[in-house]
């Protein structure tokens, strides 16, 4: 992960051994570590957490996190509404497990005249 975020340009190590490319890092840059777990925890974008790190203001921090918490809300609607169709879906299941199974029987009937009536017809009572 530290190397990825390092590729990404998030972090970069204090000093890189170059025998054994061993990355040590400072004590100074635990604070950043924090933040990212932190922001990645919350499910903050690695843009987002790179855009925070290079403007730490309590307006970019408020603005983010009101953004992200707007993103939470709009998932949490499609997710209830997935969870609503599974589980109209189990008591569909549920109902055709309960139920007795149908026989279709093919029954052959003789010609008959069918009529349809277009109009109610009125019969008058004198």
């Amino acid at each position: 992960m530290l190397r990825y975020y390092e590729k990404i340009g998030l972090i970069k190590p204090h000093y890189i051994d170059l025998n054994s490319s061993y990355r040590y890092y400072h004590t100074s840059q635990f604070e950043n570590f924090n933040t990212i777990r932190y922001l990645r925890i919350l499910g903050m974008p690695l843009d987002k957490v790179s855009e925070f790190l290079n403007d730490r203001s309590i307006g970019s921090i408020k603005n983010m996190l009101n953004e992200q918490k707007d993103e939470i809300s709009k998932k949490i609607k499609e997710l209830t509404l997935i969870k609503r169709k599974i589980d109209n879906r189990l008591v569909q299941l549920e109902s055709v497990e309960k139920s007795k199974p149908v026989i279709i029987k093919i029954k052959k009937v003789p010609s008959r005249k069918i009529v349809w009536i277009k109009k109610l017809l009125k019969l008058e009572m004198k």
